[in-house]
């Protein structure tokens, strides 16, 4: 049985300046269904970085290097 997770590329524009981007996600794996699809965030393209600590859960939030406008989810 294989261990490979799907990862999926998600287009990003910054909702306040209009940047392009993108962001690669992988399956995180997680056995429990009660709690939904989990994700883990691989990788970001254009003018974007993650930041953690900006939330109450701690999930890795998308902000526009250009603007600090933090990504919808």
């Amino acid at each position: 049985m294989s261990d490979k997770r799907e990862q999926f590329t998600v287009s990003i524009v910054c909702s306040n300046c209009g940047t392009l981007g993108a962001v690669v996600w992988e399956e995180a794996g997680n056995k429990d269904r009660t709690r939904g699809a989990e994700r883990r965030l691989v990788a970001i393209h254009g003018e974007f970085h993650h930041e953690s600590g900006r939330t109450v859960s701690g999930d890795p939030v998308i902000v526009c290097n250009l603007c600090d406008q933090i990504q919808a989810d």
